[in-house]
């Protein structure tokens, strides 16, 4: 990376190249016993936007960069 390339930008950068793609997997609880655990997903898109959403939220509370 180039710049003032930060983690921010990169997952900008990777939610508008592969906005489906997985970004983000999971495991959600515990697995039984012999079961398969569950996993909850994001995509780039979606992890994108709710990094926006907390960073608006740490805004409104006063916090800054």
């Amino acid at each position: 990376m180039t710049g003032t390339a930060n983690i921010a930008s990169a997952l900008t950068r990777s939610a508008r190249a592969l906005p489906d793609a997985i970004a983000l997997r999971v495991p959600v609880g515990r697995a039984r016993a012999g079961a398969l655990p569950e996993y909850a997903e994001l995509s780039y898109a979606e992890l994108d936007r709710a990094s926006d959403h907390a960073a608006a939220a740490l805004a409104r509370a006063g916090i800054a960069r």
